[in-house]
């Protein structure tokens, strides 16, 4: 990506962060506050159903912390299989991947070693877990996994967290949240590596043309599993990365998290033991007493006439009249999200060279 394009894509959104933004880091934020986006998994079984894969569906249907939906289908003229579909998204659209109806395929859509790995390196306080997609080139993987690495350990002493306001954050010092650092790690995924396929396939449907590439993948997951994009071979250095780890670590807007890039992954956390150990302080508010209010007295004015209607004086307690409310901030705040979005889809193009 070419610098200027690179600096008014900072200067962007460093003005909408300036407009909207509170002192938390988006990868705080959004480990508080975005509930994952739930999967849809349609069920078609076979006859008669087996009592492993029957248990394993009733275990899916009383799971709180799986962001999973089991949905039964009649088979008909259909194999039994389970079907899983990416969240919002309408049924034409290909679906993640597709697996036997048996209760091993069932649990591999649910959870796998590098889901959970990343997940509780997430809920210790890592702001950023980067799932390294592997290739079948040994040598490469190695070499870009070292530079990988490198760069993030220079991020991590580089990079700086806006200046922190305590009442931003949701858990406060009394709460079991981790301390807010700036810390990234590293989980590798082979590609063919049946434990993980439902992983890898979704990473690779997350954006249109994944399949197509062979080298070496990185996914930087925030929050509650949200992968943001795919950072791919070349581009997997300082200057990509550092635009990913300032977005991961400036002060969020505190929008919605359908208006902020990236894909929620399917996985099991508890993420909710976050705030486990939340205490709250109880105040005692002060009694409530009567308020009484004065009628509204007439003042004639001095030389009106008698037939005349004096004018009626307010309250003095009355409230002043709101303030009107400027229509340029709404679309000024339009257009900058339509330009952000232009230059997100300039930026792909840069991370795939």
């Amino acid at each position: 990506m070419r610098s200027p394009l690179r600096f008014l894509l900072i200067l962007a959104l460093a003005w909408g962060g300036l407009a909207l933004a509170c002192s938390t880091p988006v990868f705080r934020y959004a480990l508080e506050n975005w509930t994952p986006d739930t999967y849809m998994l349609e069920v078609r079984l076979p006859n008669p159903v087996p009592a492993d894969l029957r248990a394993a569906l009733d275990d899916l249907r009383d799971h709180p912390q799986a962001n999973v939906i089991a949905r039964e289908l009649p088979a008909g003229d259909q194999e039994p299989g389970l079907t899983l579909r990416f969240p919002h998204v309408p049924p034409t659209v290909p679906p993640v991947v597709v697996l036997p109806a048996t209760a091993a395929a069932l649990a591999s859509v649910l959870d796998s070693p590098a889901r959970n790995a990343l997940a509780q390196q997430l809920l210790a306080g890592d702001t950023a877990v980067f799932v390294f997609l592997e290739s079948d080139n040994a040598e490469h993987d190695r070499e870009v996994k070292e530079r990988l690495e490198r760069t993030l350990r220079d991020l991590e002493k580089n990079l700086e967290l806006p200046p922190q306001d305590p009442t931003d954050t949701v858990v406060g010092d009394t709460g079991t949240a981790p301390d807010l650092t700036i810390r990234f790690s590293v989980v590798s995924v082979k590609r063919d590596d049946p434990k993980e396929h439902v992983l890898v396939e979704a990473l690779l449907s997350s954006e249109p043309d994944l399949h197509e590439l062979k080298g070496p993948m990185v996914f930087p997951v925030f929050g509650r599993g949200r992968a943001l994009y795919a950072i791919v071979d070349k581009g997997i250095n300082a200057e990509i990365l550092y635009e990913a780890g300032v977005f991961m670590t400036g002060a969020c807007s505190c929008q919605v998290k359908a208006q902020n890039p990236g894909v929620d992954l399917p996985l099991t956390a508890n993420w909710d033991s976050l705030f486990q150990d939340v205490s709250y302080q109880e105040v005692e508010l002060p009694p409530l007493t009567a308020v009484s209010v004065a009628e509204p007295t007439a003042v004639p004015a001095p030389d009106a006439p008698l037939n005349e209607t004096p004018e009626t004086v307010p309250p003095p307690d009355s409230p002043p009249p709101p303030p009107a409310v400027p229509v340029v901030f709404p679309l000024t705040l339009l257009a900058l999200v339509a330009f952000v979005g232009s230059l997100i889809l300039m930026v792909r193009q840069g991370r795939r060279r």
